[in-house]
């Protein structure tokens, strides 16, 4: 039976979805190895060995061809008529304009909404959600075990993404992905190297 779940997204990785540039999540997953014989897992809150394939089925957020619908940044519209949501997502990212100082660009930016008090993504109801995602694949692996390909798929480009988050060099996927996780999960995370789910997906037509 396809089940339906909730994930989060900031609005940088909201806008590589909409933009075909993310197929890819990684998220922290609740295992250790430590203790364990060669490819052997187990839960952090217990106590059992699992083989690293057998526990791909307890993976909380499904299975292939499982729906994911995505939780973003949002506002509500204040009028009863038309669309009542709009996504910080939409606004391209902040950019320096040598006459006019920092300016934030908007597709379509609304009239009514509290932009400086957006609702935080984890607020945000079903019937907002405007992207499903269907799993393709899921696997269980090390952070640091991510490829420069798989880097590119989980949306960073290098200049692009390191814009996103701050830099202005370009960088090579990897690097630039590390950068992101970091910006996400704390400074020095990627160095724990944890075990983490990933995720692989396609965006569907709702």
């Amino acid at each position: 039976m396809i089940k339906e779940r909730p994930i989060l997204f900031s609005a940088a990785m909201v806008r590589a979805i909409l933009e075909g540039r993310k197929i890819q999540t990684r998220r922290i997953a609740k295992v250790t190895s430590e203790g364990c014989g060669s490819g052997m897992i187990t839960p952090t809150a217990g106590f059992v060995p699992r083989s690293i394939a057998n526990h791909i089925c307890y993976c909380p957020y499904g299975e292939p061809g499982d729906m994911l619908w995505v939780r973003e940044t949002f506002s509500y519209h204040e009028i009863p008529e038309g669309e009542p949501f709009y996504y910080p997502a939409d606004r391209l990212r902040e950019c320096i304009d040598h006459d006019y100082g920092y300016h934030y660009w908007a597709d379509g930016q609304p009239d009514f909404g509290n932009w400086s008090k957006p609702k935080p993504s984890i607020h945000m109801p079903r019937r907002a959600s405007r992207i499903m995602l269907e799993i393709t694949d899921i696997r269980i692996e090390r952070l640091n075990a991510i490829s420069e390909k798989d880097s590119i798929s989980e949306g960073v480009d290098g200049e692009k993404e390191a814009a996103d988050i701050g830099c202005t060099w370009h960088e090579k996927p990897k690097r630039a992905y590390r950068r992101l996780w970091e910006s996400i999960n704390g400074k020095g995370s990627w160095d724990l190297n944890p075990w983490v789910w990933m995720i692989e997906f396609r965006k569907v037509q709702k």
